[in-house]
């Protein structure tokens, strides 16, 4: 029964790459979003220390 085991694995491959670029497509946003905020945090510890002296 290759036929059967082969119309059963594509379907299930094609879904995990589905979701393979779904997490690549979220872990890339989430690491914008992470180095927006460390961007930021740095320019308000650097703005910070300049505004103290």
């Amino acid at each position: 029964m290759p036929l059967v085991s082969l119309l059963i694995a594509i379907p299930l491959g094609l879904f995990a790459l589905v979701l393979l670029a779904i997490a690549v497509v979220a872990s890339a946003i989430a690491g914008c979003a992470a180095a927006k905020w460390a961007l930021r945090r740095a320019n308000q510890a650097v703005l910070g220390e300049a505004g103290e002296i």
